[in-house]
C-alpha cells in the first residue's frame, strides 16, 4: 500500500520521523466501506486515527425528538475523521457513513500503546490532530451563525469547486445549515 498522502497531512500536522513513519506503514490497515455503509459505534475504539484514502463520508447529528433537524459534517478524501463519541444518547443519534465507496487507512487499537510509549512525537501528533478538528469545528459552527446561506455556500465552492459533483446536494446542505430546497433556489439564482 503507497500511503504517502497520509503522511502528507501528517507532516503538515507535525513533522513525523523516519522511525514513526517505518512503524505507521507497518501498523496502518485499509478497510473498505461500500456506499451508504455506516461505521459502527465501536469504530473510534477499535481505531483511534482513521483517514479518508479514497472516496467521501459523513458524520450526522441527527435528534431523536425532531427528526427533521440534522447536523452534517463533511469528511472528503485525504482527510483524518475526528473521534465523536455521543453522550445524550437518549435525544441525539450520531453515525458516520460512507457517501461512495470508501477507502480508509485506520491505525488498529492494539499498536496505540506502542506508538505512544516510543514515539514521542506520537503525542505531539494526535494533540495536534485534536487542536485542528476541534477549531474547525468552532470556525463551522461560527460560520452557521455569523454568515448567511449564499456566503457559506460560496466559502465552500472556492475550498472545494467540485463538490456538488462528489457529495448529494441534501448532504451539502445539511452541512451548510439550510433546506435542500433553499439552496436549489440558491445555486439557480448564481447560474
Amino acid at each position: 500500500m503507497n500511503h504517502e498522502k497520509f503522511f502528507e497531512v501528517l507532516d503538515e500536522i507535525h513533522q513525523t520521523s523516519p522511525g514513526l513513519r517505518a512503524y505507521l506503514n507497518v501498523a496502518l490497515a485499509q478497510l473498505d466501506i461500500k456506499k451508504h455503509a455506516k461505521l459502527s459505534p465501536e469504530h473510534n475504539q477499535m481505531f483511534p486515527l482513521t483517514f479518508v484514502e479514497r472516496g467521501n463520508l459523513k458524520t450526522s447529528l441527527d435528534s431523536k425528538q425532531n427528526p427533521d433537524n440534522r447536523l452534517v459534517r463533511l469528511h472528503l478524501q485525504n482527510t483524518l475523521i475526528p473521534k465523536f463519541k455521543e453522550l445524550n444518547t437518549d435525544d441525539f443519534e450520531l453515525t458516520v457513513e460512507a457517501i461512495a465507496d470508501s477507502a480508509l487507512m485506520v491505525i488498529p487499537n492494539k499498536h496505540i500503546y506502542t506508538l505512544y510509549q516510543n514515539f514521542p512525537e506520537f503525542h505531539m501528533l494526535m494533540s495536534k490532530i485534536s487542536e485542528i478538528q476541534l477549531t474547525e469545528l468552532l470556525h463551522h459552527g461560527f460560520n452557521l451563525h455569523a454568515h448567511d446561506v449564499p456566503t457559506r455556500l460560496e466559502n465552500l465552492l472556492i475550498e472545494q469547486p467540485e463538490i456538488f459533483q462528489i457529495i448529494p446536494i441534501n448532504d451539502v446542505a445539511r452541512f451548510l445549515g439550510t433546506h435542500p430546497n433553499t439552496l436549489s433556489a440558491i445555486r439557480n439564482k448564481k447560474d
